[in-house]
């Protein structure tokens, strides 16, 4: 409620013309009920106003028609009311309201003194509120997830449209609201909102007297999409099958250096999200396709797949699934060996039999493999097709298993082969059946000998363990004079002095150094046991640098001390003499060496860096004897 009172209108010798008012709002009706009372103060008592005969042109309101009598007579002093009126006042639309008072006291004094007094004034009223300023629940919500506006109305005759700004839509909430509506918002808003995690919403308030749209309120909101799983990208399959056909013994089956994997994923985006990054990890390697197939398999055991994707709104989702891959390994027969023997399997040197030990293995592959086990045979030397003899046994491995065969000429000897297959391939393994034994043979050719079996060619054959007693020489020479003649290198990882086991005389050789080949185009490598290099190369940085067109100022007693300090260390790291002078400039004085006006100290640091290559140690010898 606005009031106001005592305001004075106008001040005469013995008095004063005043005023009170006061207005009440109707909200509803935009208007305010509007009072105003006139009244003179006197500060004189005794004094009569009136009447005169103009005193009928009094007036005071909100127009000239408002006429009231001005004659009071033998006035009191003090307050004395003239008249008062009320009125109704119409706001504007926004809500503001005021009212423009006009007043006149008709009176005349034949003495002279104030005569028709007049005037206007405009009262400024209570604004009656209008638009609803609404409020919500939440400054920040998710798609799905319920927000309360609360209109705050001036006016319980008011309502409301609500509605919203949002993906460059107008979008109606709901109308004819009264104090606050609850609502839920859409889910399937995200769909707009393929590429991010939160936007801005206008929400609107319009408000309503009646029919009469009164004005409109906006407050901003985020909404968000929600990090739970409905809204999150998705694997929705995967598929994990061999990725080649290794044979129909084998289908369905990973087998380790043989099969390949072919990796597959469904994918789905939520709420009009988009995949954007395809990730695919199998078998040490990483793919960023939905379908890939990797080389041959290296583990064997579980393989594990790993799947992920990620959406345009950089959310992931992940999955896995694993595999068993069968170990594998090629065939190989792992020892072979031939004796001749009699009919029986009995050992017999001079036997035509021979008896073939194998021990051979392929892998099982869940039972799925093939396997063939089998003793090839020829005489030895000669290019003839081989006779075979497959071993009746369906095992995966043979351990020592012997078969006994037939038709081994006592004269000749024998290439023997292992042969052992699968399904992927097959290994050998060879060995020899000699002769049958003779202390001593001659071959009918003249030119061979044989010591314990048949001699079946030129020159001289030994088929027995043999100790030698004597030097062995060949074109006067002994074996180790052959092998590691005088200023031979020896290396070994066994610190023994070689001459205990070889003969001779050796010395250890080339301490803390490594051996580089003879070039005799260089002038460093052009010599047999030249030396050179160092294991740690030096450096030296001076402060201030020194610079010949900038010279530092020196004192002669540190240039001296400095270059016989640095010529020392140079030698110790084996530096040539041409470089390892120190030189100092002085300010003022081009010459190098001569004392300054004023000693100033350069710093100089030193520095070592290794200078190894990657090395392992061992002992070396030189034979010298």
């Amino acid at each position: 409620m606005a009031s106001g009172s005592g305001i004075v209108l106008h001040t005469g010798t013995y008095s004063q013309l005043r005023m009170d008012w006061s207005s009440t709002p109707n909200t509803a009706a935009n208007q305010s009920s509007f009072t105003a009372t006139l009244y003179v103060q006197v500060t004189t008592a005794g004094w009569n106003i009136g009447p005169w005969t103009d005193y009928n042109g009094s007036y005071f309101g909100t127009s000239t028609g408002n006429t009231f009598n001005g004659s009071i007579g033998n006035i009191a002093t003090g307050r004395t009311n003239l008249r008062t009126f009320t009125t109704t006042v119409n706001h504007a639309s926004d809500g503001k309201g005021s009212i423009n008072i006009v007043w006149k006291w008709g009176v005349n004094s034949s003495w002279g003194g104030v005569v028709n007094p007049s005037g206007s004034r405009t009262l400024t009223l209570d604004t009656i509120a209008r638009t609803s300023k609404h409020t919500l629940s939440h400054s920040s919500r998710n798609f799905g997830e319920t927000l309360t506006i609360t209109t705050n109305r001036a006016s319980s005759s008011f309502t409301h449209k609500l509605w919203c700004q949002y993906a460059g839509r107008n979008v109606d909430i709901a109308t004819g609201v009264t104090t606050s509506y609850a609502w839920a918002i859409p889910k399937d808003w995200a769909n707009h909102l393929s590429d991010g995690v939160s936007t801005p919403m206008n929400v609107i308030c319009d408000t309503y007297s009646g029919s009469t749209k009164i004005g409109s309120h906006t407050v901003q909101i985020t909404i968000n999409v929600s990090s739970s799983s409905e809204f999150q990208p998705r694997i929705t399959g995967t598929s994990i099958v061999p990725g080649n056909d290794i044979g129909s013994p084998f289908s369905g089956l990973f087998v380790k250096g043989k099969s390949t994997l072919k990796a597959t994923m469904s994918t789905a985006g939520a709420y009009s999200s988009w995949i954007k990054t395809n990730e695919i990890k199998a078998n040490g390697q990483t793919f960023t396709t939905s379908s890939a197939t990797t080389s041959g398999l290296s583990t064997a055991g579980t393989n594990t797949v790993s799947f992920k994707v990620i959406d345009s709104r950089n959310r992931t989702a992940t999955a896995s699934a694993s595999v068993n891959v069968i170990d594998y390994t090629g065939p190989a027969t792992s020892a072979v060996s031939a004796i001749r023997c009699n009919s029986d399997g009995s050992t017999n040197d001079q036997g035509t039999y021979a008896k073939v030990t194998v021990s051979a293995a392929v892998s099982a592959v869940s039972n799925k493999n093939t396997v063939s086990h089998q003793v090839w045979w020829r005489k030895a030397g000669t290019s003839d097709a081989y006779s075979k003899h497959t071993i009746s046994i369906s095992s995966y491995s043979l351990s020592n298993h012997s078969v006994v065969l037939s038709g081994f000429s006592q004269d000749s000897a024998y290439e023997i082969v292992s042969y052992t297959a699968d399904y992927f391939g097959s290994a050998t393994r060879s060995t020899e059946l000699s002769t049958a034994f003779a202390l001593m043979d001659f071959n009918n050719s003249g030119t061979g000998m044989a010591i314990g079996e048949v001699a079946n060619g030129a020159g001289l054959s030994i088929n027995m363990d043999t100790t030698f007693k004597k030097k062995i020489t060949y074109k006067g020479k002994e074996i180790v004079d052959l092998i590691y003649p005088i200023g031979a290198i020896f290396m070994s990882t066994n610190a023994t002095n070689p001459q205990s086991y070889l003969g001779g005389t050796w010395v250890q050789w080339g301490a803390g150094r490594v051996p580089v080949g003879f070039d005799s185009g260089d002038a460093n490598f052009n010599a047999s046991e030249k030396t050179g290099g160092v294991s740690k190369n030096g450096h030296v940085s001076f402060s201030p640098p020194i610079n010949s067109m900038k010279p530092q100022d020196s004192g002669m007693n540190y240039i001296n001390a400095v270059t016989s300090d640095m010529n020392t260390w140079l030698n110790s790291m084996g530096q040539s003499s041409v470089y390892r002078y120190v030189r100092v400039a002085n300010v003022g004085s081009p010459s190098i060496g001569s004392e300054g006006t004023t000693a100033t100290e350069v710093s100089y640091i030193r520095h070592e860096t290794s200078n190894y290559q990657p090395y392992i140690t061992c002992y070396m010898w030189k034979r010298t004897a």
